[in-house]
């Protein structure tokens, strides 16, 4: 299970050597908040390729709010970057991608169609969009044993 906060951490995912890895994104701003995008890896397209674009967090020292924060000493260097670089507090965004994350898990475990890709917009479920993964899972064993 992964999640992290810049695409460019993301770019090895498939790259780290385990023979599964789900990945859930969050929206960052107030316009795409509720949006949750999960890949699992590996997926028909290198993780390289699925976050070619993928930038190290973005330099918001300067954007003015942040600037006076900074300058009377409210909040660090570390804390504006934070601040500026997360989503919008909604935790029920995470609890729906934290839900489908172990969902992909346990998909695996009974057999089921895993996903390349499942993106979904809170604000319209309806709209939701699912890519099956070509890859055959059927013989990983991510740790299950019957009892």
């Amino acid at each position: 299970m992964c999640g992290l906060d810049n695409g460019a951490g993301r770019q090895a995912l498939d790259q780290v050597g385990f023979d599964f890895v789900v990945e859930a994104g969050l929206g960052r701003g107030p316009r795409d908040f509720r949006a949750v995008r999960l890949h699992t890896l590996p997926a028909s397209r290198p993780a390289s390729q699925i976050w070619r674009g993928a930038q190290s967090d973005d330099q918001v020292e300067d954007r003015p709010a942040y600037r006076s924060m900074l300058a009377s000493g409210a909040l660090d260097r570390c804390g504006v970057t934070l601040l500026a670089g997360k989503a919008v507090g909604a935790p029920f965004v995470g609890s729906v991608a934290a839900t489908l994350a172990l969902s992909e898990v346990l998909r695996l475990l009974h057999g089921g169609a895993v996903y390349d890709l499942i993106e979904l917009d809170l604000k319209a479920p309806e709209y939701r969009s699912v890519v099956p993964t070509p890859q055959d899972f059927s013989a990983l064993n991510p740790g299950y044993v019957p009892v």
